[in-house]
C-alpha cells in the first residue's frame, strides 16, 4: 500500500499531493500511543477485537514506510518510466516489473523494521487481545515470567526470551545485504 501510494504521489503529482505529504509527515510526529483510542474505536467498530486482524490492519499503511518508499521513488529516473510506456507497458506492469525491483532495498528495510516493531509490540496485543489462547509472544512472556515482581520462573523466562529474540535475528540475517544497500542508497541524490 505504501509503495503504490508513494509511487503515485511522486510520479503522477495528483492535485493536493503536497498537502497529502504534509499530512504523512504530521503523522510521523505522533506516537502510536496517542492514536490508540481512535484506533481502538475503529477496530471495535469493525468487530475485530480479539482477532489477529486488529494487530495486522493498522500496520498495513504506516507513515514511516510511506516516507521511506517515497524517498526511493524520487531517485527513480522518469526516463525509464517514459521508455517503458513507449514500449507499451501498462501502469500496473510498469510498477510491478520495473519500479518494484528498484525498491527491493527499501522493501528489505521495511520488512525488518515492520517485523521487529510488530513482533515486539506488547501494548497493541494487550489492548486488542483478550483471549489468552491468542496472546502474542510478548504477552505470553509476561505471563510466563509472572510479571515484573516474580523471579520464580527464571529458566522459563530465559527460554521464552530466546524464542522472542531468535526470529528477529533470523529476519535481519536474511535481509542484511538489502538493508545495507538501503543505507548506501540513502546518501545518493540523483
Amino acid at each position: 500500500i505504501c509503495s503504490l501510494g508513494a509511487f503515485s504521489l511522486v510520479k503522477y503529482h495528483p492535485p493536493g499531493s503536497k498537502v497529502l505529504f504534509t499530512v504523512v509527515l504530521g503523522a510521523l510526529m505522533f506516537s502510536p500511543y496517542v492514536t490508540q483510542i481512535p484506533r481502538y474505536l475503529v477496530i471495535n467498530g469493525l468487530k475485530l477485537v480479539d482477532t489477529y486482524w486488529a494487530l495486522i490492519l493498522p500496520n498495513l499503511a504506516v507513515a514511516y514506510n510511506f516516507f521511506l518508499v517515497k524517498q526511493f521513488v524520487e531517485q527513480f529516473p522518469n526516463e525509464l518510466l517514459e521508455a517503458a510506456r513507449i514500449d507499451g507497458c501498462g501502469e500496473f506492469k510498469l510498477f510491478f516489473r520495473i519500479v518494484m525491483p528498484f525498491l527491493a532495498p527499501a522493501w528489505a528495510t521495511l520488512v525488518v523494521f515492520s517485523f521487529v516493531s510488530s513482533w515486539n509490540d506488547y501494548f497493541s496485543a494487550l489492548i486488542y487481545l483478550n483471549d489468552s489462547a491468542s496472546f502474542t509472544l510478548p504477552l505470553a512472556l509476561n505471563t510466563i515470567s509472572g510479571g515484573g515482581a516474580s523471579i520464580g520462573r527464571a529458566g522459563a523466562a530465559a527460554a521464552a526470551t530466546t524464542l522472542m529474540a531468535l526470529p528477529t535475528v533470523v529476519i535481519f540475517t536474511l535481509m542484511q545485504r538489502k538493508v545495507m544497500e538501503t543505507m548506501v542508497h540513502s546518501g545518493i541524490k540523483g
